[in-house]
């Protein structure tokens, strides 16, 4: 992002916007990185009957993964550093076994998926552009123009 411009756009809406897309997301069943294949048929057998109840399971959902066993992964998911050139998201350091784990599975939890990468490039093309309207009907412009003889 350009400096300039990090005034213009709250990097933490933006932020939250990003998480909020990730969670919508891997609730659909949706990882970030299109994967959403069990592993285990015996993983998938056990939630389906709610076998991990001792360890706070809360959902038994398996049409496909929602990384939602416990819901602890998506719950810690939150907006870290802010800085004018970037925004980061982080998840709780409790969790990073489970980011390991699956992106030995092949599921890439610490990126943004093609699609939610557009919508938020397009929530930030209509935030400056709203933001240049207004600085624009807020200023007045005045222009002098001579007529001279060569």
């Amino acid at each position: 992002m350009i400096p300039i411009l990090a005034n213009m756009i709250n990097l933490k809406v933006i932020g939250d916007k990003i998480v909020s897309l990730i969670r919508k997301d891997a609730s659909s069943g949706l990882m970030q990185n299109g994967s959403d294949t069990y592993k285990s048929e015996q993983y998938k057998r056990d939630k389906l009957n709610w076998a991990y109840r001792s360890i706070g399971q809360i959902s038994n959902f398996v049409s496909s993964v929602n990384m939602e066993l416990t819901g602890k992964l998506f719950s810690t998911l939150r907006v870290g550093t802010i800085s004018p050139l970037k925004v980061e998201i982080t998840f709780d350091k409790s969790q990073e076994h489970k980011l390991d784990t699956n992106a030995g599975w092949g599921r890439r939890l610490l990126m943004l998926s093609a699609s939610n990468s557009e919508i938020i490039q397009k929530d930030i093309k209509d935030i400056i552009g709203k933001k240049l309207e207004e600085s624009i009907r807020n200023t007045n412009i005045n222009i002098k123009a001579e007529v001279g003889r060569a």
